[in-house]
């Protein structure tokens, strides 16, 4: 089974210990939103609360892409404020990214993976994620923001889009991932047996269960106190059930180690040291319209916004805690480590 959840910065010795010595590193892992457009309108959206309609233009996207690749970036994925395959100069973006040595993902809503993008996508892409919160038309819908007819087609053709990935991965010999995700709530956590049988059956390389976790400037404020079985048995050596758990306001860490490691780029080009602080100003670091990326990743601008962040109130999920965990250790080693 490939290492899908947790962290991988034990890959990555040489940037660790740069940054472990107090030297200045760049991000390993990049986040690039190329449009805040979504065909979608989720019940549980995390950023419910942007402003829709910008997209990154391909011109910026190669040019921040460039001075990344320089400066050591070695993946980006895909995603963020709305649906990356409604940008389109998205493909564009995703085969030069790949020309210049970094790895590529996209996390997608499905409705617009047809066998054409598929075609192109499936040989540069490490892996691609659709979202599938359901595979019951009537809770698909409701949580896509969708009338129920429309819910229906659109679950329909997810469903197939998915399905023809697979087919054609499988008869070109390509190497790409292709998973699902659950972002579980009280709409859908009766619904994950039943999708995870479909997502069996579909043929995909993983499923995730994604407990839903609020974010501090969500419009939507759902309850999550709601009780989730345990489904990593329907594991198999082929098919992998990845339950993710929150961890809680407790850490083991008094700072945010991870943020010099990764970054997150908006699609109207603001560069955020992390994404689950939007829209808080305080935490753009620059924008790719205006700057390089190296004057925007300065040791400066994150010790300003390391400084801003108390991590006891950090939000509950959040997605480099494992890495803070394993950057901590590393920092404050316990008694007794030469007994290996």
């Amino acid at each position: 089974m490939n290492r899908i959840d947790s962290h991988k910065l034990m890959f990555h010795n040489e940037r660790v210990l740069s940054w472990k010595n107090g030297y200045h590193i760049y991000p390993i892992y990049v986040e690039m939103s190329p449009t805040s457009v979504c065909n979608y309108k989720c019940s549980f959206c995390a950023l419910d609360f942007i402003k829709r309609g910008k997209s990154i233009c391909l011109d910026s996207a190669k040019k921040s892409i460039d001075e990344m690749a320089k400066l050591g970036v070695k993946s980006i994925m895909f995603a963020g404020e709305g649906e990356p395959l409604l940008n389109s100069a998205f493909i564009g973006m995703s085969f030069y990214a790949k020309t210049q040595g970094i790895d590529i993902a996209l996390t997608t809503n499905g409705s617009m993976l047809t066998s054409d993008i598929s075609y192109e996508l499936l040989p540069i892409m490490s892996w691609i994620k659709v979202s599938f919160n359901s595979s019951i038309p009537s809770t698909f819908s409701k949580m896509s923001g969708l009338e129920i007819n429309a819910g229906k087609r659109v679950l329909a053709q997810v469903v197939k889009n998915i399905y023809d990935a697979i087919e054609i991965r499988n008869k070109m010999k390509h190497v790409c991932n292709i998973g699902v995700q659950m972002v579980i709530t009280e709409e859908n956590v009766n619904d994950i047996d039943f999708t995870i049988v479909v997502a069996k059956e579909l043929g995909v390389d993983y499923l995730v269960l994604k407990r839903y976790s609020q974010h501090p400037a969500s419009i939507n404020k759902m309850s999550t106190n709601f009780f989730i079985d345990d489904f990593t048995g329907y594991s198999t050596d082929k098919f992998q059930v990845i339950q993710r758990k929150l961890h809680g306001n407790k850490r083991s860490y008094d700072m945010c180690h991870a943020l010099p490691f990764w970054s997150y780029i908006a699609s109207d080009g603001n560069v955020w040291s992390c994404s689950a602080h939007m829209p808080d100003e305080k935490f753009i670091m620059g924008n790719i319209y205006k700057q390089e990326m190296k004057d925007i990743w300065t040791k400066v601008n994150y010790e300003k916004v390391r400084s801003s962040i108390d991590v006891t109130q950090c939000r509950i999920g959040c997605r480099m805690d494992k890495c803070n965990q394993y950057l901590h250790e590393i920092k404050n080693p316990s008694k007794h480590v030469n007994f290996i």
